[in-house]
């Protein structure tokens, strides 16, 4: 008989990319690493910037962007530690 092997290929996604997603989009870029939290982060950034008239952005936007770098940067930790041999 003969066996299956099943490989599982993922790619590390890059924390370059996601600070550019975030920087150009806020919490919509976040959903390149998760989108349930990008979604949640979205909404955050939007009613805040609706009762602030917007001022919130400069303080929501930055921590969008250290949050969606952090999330990267641990996702590829966890592949990484998954996969190893």
């Amino acid at each position: 008989m003969s066996e299956n092997t099943t490989i599982i290929v993922k790619q590390e996604k890059s924390v370059g990319l996601s600070l550019l997603l975030t920087f150009l989009f806020g919490g919509l870029g976040l959903m390149y690493t998760s989108i349930g939290w990008g979604i949640f982060w979205f909404l955050v950034d939007a009613v805040a910037a609706i009762f602030t008239f917007g001022i919130s952005a400069i303080f929501i936007h930055p921590i969008i962007m250290i949050i969606g770098a952090v999330m990267t940067n641990n996702y590829n930790k966890r592949l990484n530690n998954t996969y190893k041999s």
